[in-house]
């Protein structure tokens, strides 16, 4: 199956992102990017936790390297995502660390599904809308709103 180990924000450890027979909604993102802080703090926070809640899992993965550790974590903090969500891979372990089926092509923010099979259902490399995220929540998970 897929797998994507990264470390956690708040101490270092290993982490997988995405979680075998689990539906996984895993979202790439970097400080510098406005959009994926944006899109962070507008709904990504709100509907991964209702994810988790519904038994999924959902994870945000920091592509810095150390300089810029500490502004990762001080703005997810602000924005109350979870210790268990919040993971990062430096730089040069990006091509290492990613598999080539997630098709993740570098450009950020880069948000994707993967099914409880292992198989990525949907992805998209630009800013989402929220509206976007909840027809692609409805469409696979049957869920008509996640608020």
């Amino acid at each position: 199956g897929l797998r994507l180990v990264a470390r956690r924000l708040a101490d270092g450890k290993s982490a997988d992102a995405i979680e075998a027979g689990k539906w996984s909604l895993v979202n790439f993102w970097a400080t510098w990017c406005a959009p994926c802080r944006e899109e962070l703090r507008d709904f990504l926070v709100t509907m991964g936790r209702e994810i988790e809640a519904r038994g999924g899992r959902f994870a945000t993965i920091a592509i810095e390297d150390d300089e810029t550790l500490e502004q990762a974590r001080t703005f997810l903090r602000s924005i109350d995502m979870p210790d268990a969500s919040a993971l990062h891979l430096a730089t040069d372990e990006v091509d290492r660390a990613i598999d080539a089926r997630l098709g993740f092509g570098g450009s950020l923010p880069y948000t994707l599904l993967v099914s409880p099979k292992g198989e990525v259902v949907w992805k998209q490399g630009t800013k989402l809308e929220k509206a976007e995220l909840e027809a692609v929540f409805t469409q696979y998970l049957g869920v008509a709103s996640l608020h």
